[in-house]
C-alpha cells in the first residue's frame, strides 16, 4: 500500500506557522502528524508528501525516504489528510478498510483509499496550491465516520497536546514520580532536587535530555531529545521538541524544536516554532482581565476561538527583546524581531516596536538565522535559506497592508532600549 500525505486548504488557517512548513509537519503532543504516520504504517511500500511548492525542497531534505510532490503509480493507496491525528486505533481502522472508502471527520474528508491512484492529473497538481484546490471524487466512495482528531485551529495544538502525550507514552518506566508516570527513553540527566509530578499525568523525557535543580515539571509533558530544562523553572502540561532550552515559568505550551526560553518570565498556552528566541523578562498573557475568551484573527476574520486560557503563537525565527510583553491570541511572522511589546499580529519579517514597524532586510535576516543555528550545530542547506527568501518574497503583501515601512533600523535612533536577552 502506498500513503500520500497532502495539505487541504485549511492549511491556511494555521498561519503563519505552516509558512516555513507543511501542516503535517507541526509539532504536536510528542511528535509531528507525519511522524505519527511513519511510526504507525512501517509496513507500506512508499509514502509520497505532497506540499506547496516553496518548501518542496526542504521537505525532501528532511524526509529523504520520502517521495515529494510525486503521486503514486499503482497499487492500492491511502490518501491521509495531514491534519489528521493518527494513532494505534486509527492507523488500525484505515489499514483494514477495503478500497474505495471516504473517511470523514466532523463532516471533513481525513483519508480516502483506493485500490489504484487513478485520480485526475490536475487535483495531484493542486495539492501544491492552495486556494486552487480540485476537490477528491468522493462521489461513488463509501461514508465512513471516523472516530479520530482533525487538527482544525492553532488553538488545538495547544489543547490537544496535554491529550496526545497520554496516548503516547514511550520508554522504560523510572522510579521518579509518585504514580510510576515517568518515562525515559534513553539516558537522561536530573540534577539533585528536582520535582516530576505525575499525578496528573505521564512526564517523558527523550534521550540525552537535561533538567537542572529546584525544577518542577508537572505531566502530562514531553520533553524531546537532547532538551534541557534549566534551574528554578516550573514547567507544566508542555511538548517541547528536540534541543530546547527552557527556564522560568512555561504552562500549557508546545514548543516545535531548537528554540530558546532560557531566562525567567511567564509563557502560557503558547505555540513556538523552531529556532525562535524569547528574551529575558518576556511575558505572553493567556488570560484577560475579564476572564472571557479569546478572538483570534483567522483568514482575515475575527474569530470566537473559545478559550479562556490561550497565548500566542510564534512562527520560525522569531526574536523578542528583554522586558516584551505580548498580548494573548497574538499571532507572530516569521523572522519578526518584537521589542517592549506585541498586542496585535505582527507580520513576517519586520522589526516591531511600540512606536515604528520597520521591514527586516531579508540579508541581515538569513546571517541571523545561519548565526542561531550554528549554535546548535546546524548549517542551513541552500534550499533552506532559499525558502526563507521566497516567503520573504511571499510575505511582501502582508507587510505593505499592516503599514510596515522600509528603513533603517537602529537600537539608537528610538526612544529607550530594545536590548536582547
Amino acid at each position: 500500500m502506498n500513503i500520500c500525505v497532502y495539505e487541504d486548504p485549511g492549511l491556511l488557517r494555521f498561519w503563519p506557522l505552516t509558512t516555513t512548513k507543511p501542516v503535517y509537519d507541526i509539532f504536536i503532543g510528542t511528535g509531528t502528524n507525519v511522524e505519527k504516520i511513519k511510526h504507525h504504517f512501517t509496513d507500506v511500500a512508499q509514502i509520497h508528501l505532497y506540499t506547496r511548492q516553496h518548501l518542496s525542497q526542504v521537505l525532501g531534505e528532511k524526509y529523504p525516504e520520502a517521495i515529494v510532490n510525486m503521486p503514486p503509480t499503482e497499487g492500492e493507496t491511502l490518501l491521509i489528510n495531514g491534519r489528521l491525528v493518527v494513532n494505534k486505533v486509527v492507523a488500525e481502522t484505515l489499514r483494514k478498510a477495503e478500497p474505495g472508502c471516504v473517511f470523514y471527520v466532523g463532516g471533513e474528508v481525513a483519508a480516502v483509499k483506493l485500490a489504484e491512484p487513478d485520480l485526475p492529473e490536475n487535483f495531484w497538481q493542486s495539492l501544491t496550491t492552495p486556494g486552487k484546490r480540485v476537490e477528491i471524487p468522493v462521489h461513488h466512495l463509501t461514508k465512513r465516520e471516523l472516530e479520530a482528531n482533525l487538527v482544525n485551529n492553532l488553538w488545538d495544538i495547544v489543547e490537544l497536546s496535554p491529550k496526545l502525550i497520554l496516548d503516547e507514552v514511550f520508554g522504560e518506566k523510572t522510579s521518579y514520580g509518585q504514580k510510576g508516570l515517568v518515562f525515559a527513553r534513553g539516558e537522561i540527566e536530573l540534577d539533585n532536587h528536582v520535582i516530576l509530578d505525575d499525578r496528573k499525568g505521564p512526564i517523558v523525557l527523550d534521550e540525552g535530555v537535561v533538567v537542572e535543580s529546584f525544577t518542577k515539571i508537572v505531566g502530562p509533558c514531553y520533553v524531546g531529545k537532547s532538551s534541557r530544562i534549566f534551574p528554578n523553572s516550573y514547567i507544566a502540561s508542555c511538548s517541547f521538541g528536540p534541543v530546547c532550552r527552557v527556564g522560568g515559568e512555561v504552562e500549557g505550551c508546545v514548543f516545535m524544536g531548537y528554540s530558546n526560553k532560557r531566562h525567567y518570565g511567564f509563557l502560557g498556552h503558547s505555540v513556538v516554532g523552531e529556532w525562535v528566541n524569547i528574551a529575558a523578562g518576556t511575558t505572553v498573557s493567556n488570560m484577560k482581565n475579564t476572564y472571557g475568551s479569546f478572538r483570534m484573527t483567522v483568514e482575515g476574520r475575527r474569530v470566537e476561538t473559545g478559550r479562556q486560557f490561550l497565548g500566542s503563537f510564534f512562527a520560525d525565527h522569531v526574536k523578542t527583546g528583554i522586558g516584551t510583553m505580548v498580548s494573548g491570541g497574538v499571532k507572530i511572522g516569521v523572522a519578526s524581531h518584537v521589542y517592549r511589546e506585541a498586542q496585535t499580529d505582527i507580520p513576517s519579517y519586520t522589526i516591531h516596536t511600540p512606536t515604528e514597524k520597520i521591514e527586516l532586510n531579508i540579508e541581515q535576516a538569513l546571517e541571523t538565522a545561519k548565526r542561531m543555528m550554528s549554535r546548535r550545530g546546524v548549517e542551513p542547506s541552500k534550499n533552506y535559506l532559499d525558502m526563507l527568501q521566497n516567503v520573504f518574497n511571499m510575505t511582501a503583501e502582508e507587510r505593505r497592508s499592516a503599514g510596515v515601512v522600509k528603513k533603517r533600523f537602529s537600537f539608537y535612533n528610538t526612544e529607550g532600549s530594545y536590548g536582547h536577552g
